[in-house]
């Protein structure tokens, strides 16, 4: 709602095509709309679950600035992408911590000893909001792996 961070990320963007996709209501619509300057439909966030509702119902890719793309998607309300995704990969999708050099490198950043992610969240780096992100599909992985794959699979 404030602004802030919209000038670096278009700047990040820059000359990329990319995606935006995530659960049902995160606000993907609302960030799209404030890269781009267009005004796309969304929902009044919901006071019980403090999300918005699904809205966007196909993939739309949108030009910004000179050869960018950003695509917004329709959300989902599992992440059923995980079965494409190992377990050491999530880490990845979270780029604000691949900064801090972790005492070992297949980091978790949950309880290991000398984990700096741990540190930078303690320090206030690291938005809380968003380590309960990382926690949250960590789990979800987790409960996928327990619902469809059979132990001794790969």
């Amino acid at each position: 709602h404030t602004g802030e961070g919209i000038n670096k990320l278009k700047d990040y963007l820059k000359g990329q095509v990319c995606i935006l996709a995530g659960p049902s209501g995160v606000g993907k619509s609302s960030l799209l709309s404030a890269l781009t300057g267009l005004k796309l439909k969304t929902q009044e966030v919901s006071e019980k679950t403090e999300r918005g509702r699904h809205t966007t119902t196909g993939v739309k890719l949108i030009p910004f600035g000179e050869n960018s793309f950003v695509g917004d998607t329709p959300g989902f309300s599992k992440v059923e992408a995980l079965q494409f995704m190992k377990e050491d990969e999530v880490r990845l999708h979270f780029p604000e911590f691949l900064r801090y050099k972790c005492k070992f490198s297949d980091c978790r950043h949950l309880n290991e000893e000398g984990c700096e992610v741990k540190q930078a969240l303690k320090r206030g780096e690291i938005s809380c909001e968003r380590y309960k992100s990382y926690l949250k599909m960590l789990h979800l992985y987790a409960d996928w792996l327990k619902e469809y794959c059979k132990e001794g699979e790969n």
